[in-house]
């Protein structure tokens, strides 16, 4: 029964290291990244994402993702390459509950670029069922009136 025991534990050790290992390697590959979209370092920002960066994780010091980043500064290859690698969901909504189309006509003025991501995100809100009511910043997709 020892032995087990051992075993048992060793194995919880080397989960926890791995864990604690993935969170590490994750938190700077999203630091990396972040880096990059506020660089508009489009090869940077892509490698990181090749490289497994958790890029949808909104940033705790500005509410905001990397698609947030890209639209408030009217980025458009990088807002591009975000989108193309499928790996974040252009719904999130930052911590001011406004979406990346919002961001890119507000900031950056740029209303190309807003409306590319208007389309986008009501092509999504249709093929997920949502409400059209979610596009409204003080939309709160958790309420009900029952």
């Amino acid at each position: 029964m020892k032995g087990l025991n051992k075993m048992s534990e060793e194995d919880n050790n080397n989960r926890k290291l791995s864990f604690h290992e993935k969170l590490i390697k994750d938190s700077m590959l999203h630091c990396y990244f972040t880096s990059a979209v506020m660089a508009g370092n489009v090869d940077g920002a892509v490698e990181a994402i090749n490289d497994g960066a958790p890029i949808d994780e909104l940033r705790s010091d500005t509410g905001m993702n990397g698609l947030h980043l890209a639209a408030t500064r009217g980025d458009r290859k990088m807002v591009l390459a975000i989108l193309k690698s499928g790996k974040c969901d252009i719904l999130k909504k930052n911590s001011n509950g406004e979406l990346p189309a919002e961001l890119a006509l507000r900031f950056a003025e740029d209303r190309a670029l807003s409306r590319l991501l208007m389309h986008l995100q009501l092509k999504e809100i249709k093929s997920r069922g949502l409400s059209p009511d979610y596009l409204n910043p003080h939309f709160d997709e958790h309420y009900t009136p029952l």
